[in-house]
């Protein structure tokens, strides 16, 4: 089998592929963990808090994988500071963590100002904490995935770059710009550049490829370890903020919002995004200092929110990771697996076929993509 792009969907697919015993070849025009591709970064929110049960689901099950994850490769991936929402979605998060037997607790703003003293205070506002949920470490969760799946005889092939995939009579041919690889399956995990790959492929649904931008403040030792956030404005009407602690390097704060990017051209950093996102810093959580890395990558959405998992033939594909994918990244390679498998998968898996309606809209915008806080369509698409 060959797995097309090793970010964390690609590169958990093959993993679990060639643990199942299948001869695997990954490849990448990029080593693991470059900083050009859609799981690029130093860190990820992990969090459990969705108003979609399924959601809640499916975010249970990638917490059991990333703590097999730890104890096979003897390492901490994951840094469990909790997850603090506050905000109107509140409510609608707590019921469907409650629906399913999910620890959690509301708090009043006094809770809040003693879990997170930093914050900026806001009267009579609700919020959720989620003890579960915290810091991803991104590179640390690649390349343990990496040392799996090298370990399971992957074969790499990095520095390639894959310029068509084509079914054949038998099998599919992927085409690099040095040769040509056939096999039975190929699973296509190519973020923005998947369109490119697959067109004219009825596979794909229309695709938005954006960039979004994240920076890490300054921040006292204690901060260091303060819960993830998930910030919705008040008054409505600006974009929330979602943050994150980083030990050793500050506290990340990114807005849910994103700009226009091609495929091929590099991320960037937008100064002006900086500086906004530095004010709302300044006026919400006044006690971080000032910025010591702003970060960028690349994300690609569909019209729903929705991620697509699907096959038609010998062709696998994951995309639309809508910016947030990795959290779930354990859980999206067994399903990866089982499509190239050809084995019954999750009826759960069914809401993401590239075929369902919303899906064939074209999306205009990221943040077209969020509604109202306390909804579905809102409260669980988030970029992280």
């Amino acid at each position: 089998m060959t797995v097309v792009g090793v970010g964390a969907m690609g590169l958990s697919a093959a993993r679990v592929l060639a643990e199942r015993g299948h001869s695997v070849i990954a490849l990448d025009r990029q080593p693991v963990a470059s900083a050009e591709g859609s799981s690029s970064g130093t860190s990820r929110i992990f969090r459990l808090s969705h108003t979609d049960r399924e959601f809640v689901a499916l975010a249970q099950n990638a917490l059991d994988g990333w703590r097999r994850l730890e104890q096979r490769t003897n390492t901490t991936l994951l840094l469990r500071h909790g997850l603090l929402e506050r905000g109107a979605a509140s409510f609608a998060v707590g019921e469907a963590l409650a629906a399913s037997d999910v620890e959690h607790r509301l708090m009043d703003e006094h809770e809040v100002a003693s879990l997170f003293p930093e914050l900026t205070p806001r009267r009579g506002e609700p919020a959720l904490f989620q003890p579960d949920a915290g810091t991803l470490l991104a590179r640390e969760s690649l390349h343990a995935q990496e040392m799996l799946a090298r370990d399971a005889d992957v074969e790499f092939v990095i520095g390639e770059t894959a310029t068509a995939v084509s079914a054949l009579p038998a099998g599919v041919r992927v085409t690099t710009n040095e040769r040509r690889i056939e096999s039975d399956v190929a699973v296509v995990c190519a973020g923005p550049w998947t369109s490119d790959l697959l067109h004219p492929n009825d596979l794909i649904p229309p695709l938005l490829s954006e960039t979004i931008q994240v920076t890490y403040f300054e921040c006292a030792p204690e901060t260091q370890h303060r819960p993830c956030l998930i910030d919705w404005p008040s008054p409505a009407g600006e974009p929330p903020t979602y943050g994150l602690a980083l030990p050793g390097v500050g506290y990340k704060l990114g807005f849910v919002r994103a700009r226009p990017w091609a495929p091929g051209e590099q991320p960037g950093v937008d100064p002006e995004e900086e500086r906004a996102l530095t004010a709302r810093a300044q006026a919400s959580y006044p006690s971080l200092g000032k910025p010591v890395r702003t970060e960028s990558c690349p994300i690609t959405s569909t019209a729903d929110g929705l991620f697509v998992f699907d096959r038609v033939g010998p062709i696998v594909v994951g995309c639309g990771c809508n910016g947030q994918a990795f959290k779930f990244s354990p859980v999206i390679g067994e399903a990866l697996a089982d499509l190239a498998e050809d084995r019954p998968t999750d009826p759960r898996w069914t809401r993401f076929n590239a075929a369902r309606a919303g899906a064939q809209m074209q999306p205009t915008s990221f943040a077209q993509v969020l509604a109202s806080p306390p909804t579905k369509d809102g409260a669980d698409r988030l970029a992280e």
